[in-house]
């Protein structure tokens, strides 16, 4: 049988974030702390693999590296080979505790670098690291927003 195949999909670990953006277009400072689970996604990974691939999974939040288990993700991804690019999308906040397997098992990394927001590391500090592990690197300047239409949970 032939796979439904597309460019992307997107993957949400957490639906709560370290940051409070107000226009936050995930609504994200509005949810309470919630993990996705390893052994729901293999499961569901599994299945969909059957019938369908894609070009690029990217894994996002809320934020993604408030996830203790986040590496075991991106190796059950890597495993299953539900996708070709595996890509984490995060604030940056933690990044510089990232342990160097996670570098190891995704191959870009959209950096968001909102305004205000102070990172342990440089961009250009990220960059290297990225570059050290063959990670293509995206930073991206996010300093408009879209309105949220939730004010209160």
């Amino acid at each position: 049988m032939d796979k439904n195949k597309h460019f992307s999909f997107v993957y949400n670990m957490t639906e709560h974030c370290n940051l409070t953006c107000h226009a936050c277009d995930h609504a994200a400072p509005l949810f309470p702390e919630m993990f996705a689970d390893p052994e729901m996604f293999k499961s569901d990974l599994l299945t969909l693999h059957e019938v369908y691939h894609a070009q690029q999974m990217r894994i996002t939040g809320g934020e993604p590296l408030l996830h203790p288990r986040l590496l075991e993700f991106f190796r059950i991804a890597r495993e299953i080979g539900i996708a070709d690019w595996l890509i984490l999308v995060t604030n940056g906040v933690l990044l510089h505790k990232a342990p160097d397997e996670l570098w190891e098992l995704i191959d870009e990394i959209w950096l968001s670098i909102y305004p205000r927001v102070r990172l342990a590391k440089t961009v250009e500090e990220y960059a290297v690291l990225a570059r050290n592990h063959d990670v293509v690197f995206a930073p991206v300047v996010q300093n408009t927003f879209m309105v949220t239409i939730l004010n209160n949970r």
